[in-house]
C-alpha cells in the first residue's frame, strides 16, 4: 500500500470532484464551505503526491499519466459547475478548459513521438492562480466571490499564455525531431 500512496492521492483528487459538485448544487452556505474544504484538501494532494513519489522513490508511469489528468478533472470540473451557477464568466472558463485539453492533447501527441514538454514555472503559477480563484469563488461572501472572478480572469490570461508557450515548445520539439529524421542517412 505504501508504494502506491502517491497514486491513491492522485485518484482521490479526481474522486473529490463528486462531493464538491454535489455540495455546490445544494447552494447552501454551509455546503459551499464544505465544498471549499474538500477542494482545498484535494488541491493540496497535487503537491503532496509528487513529493511523496520522489521521496519514497515510487515514481511510476501510471502516476505520471494520472497526475495531470487528475489536476484537469478537479479544476475543470469545479470551474464548469461554477460556470453553470453563473459565478464564473463563461469566456474565462472556456479559455481554461480549452487550454487544459489542448495541452493534454499535445502531451499525448508528443508521447507518441517519444517527446516530452516539461512543466514550466508559468504552468505551476497557472495552477496556483486557478486554485486560488476557485477557492475565492467558493467562499460564500459576495466580496470574495468578486475577488475570485477577478482572479479567474487573471488565471485565464496566465492559462492562455501557458498554453501558447506549451504549443510553441511542442512545435520546436516536433520540428527538431523532423529535422533529425530527415538528416539521417
Amino acid at each position: 500500500m505504501t508504494a502506491s500512496l502517491p497514486n491513491v492521492l492522485t485518484i482521490i483528487r479526481m474522486v473529490a470532484l463528486v462531493p464538491i459538485v454535489y455540495l455546490l448544487m445544494d447552494g447552501d452556505a454551509n455546503a459551499r464551505w464544505a465544498a471549499l474544504a474538500i477542494f482545498c484538501v484535494a488541491a493540496a494532494t497535487d503537491a503532496l503526491d509528487g513529493w511523496l513519489a520522489r521521496r519514497m522513490n515510487v515514481q511510476s508511469t501510471l502516476g505520471r499519466i494520472l497526475d495531470p489528468i487528475a489536476d484537469k478533472v478537479l479544476v475543470c470540473g469545479v470551474i464548469v459547475v461554477l460556470t453553470a451557477t453563473l459565478e464564473v464568466p463563461v469566456i474565462a472558463a472556456l479559455v481554461i478548459v480549452i487550454r487544459e485539453l489542448f495541452v493534454a492533447g499535445l502531451r499525448e501527441a508528443l508521447a507518441a513521438s517519444s517527446l516530452t514538454v516539461g512543466v514550466t514555472p508559468l504552468s505551476k503559477t497557472k495552477t496556483v492562480l486557478q486554485c486560488l480563484a476557485i477557492a475565492l469563488v467558493l467562499i460564500p461572501d459576495p466580496a470574495l466571490v468578486t475577488a475570485g472572478v477577478v482572479a479567474m480572469w487573471l488565471a485565464a490570461l496566465v492559462t492562455a499564455l501557458s498554453g501558447l508557450l506549451h504549443g510553441a515548445a511542442a512545435w520546436r520539439a516536433l520540428t527538431a525531431r523532423r529535422r533529425s529524421l530527415s538528416e539521417e542517412p
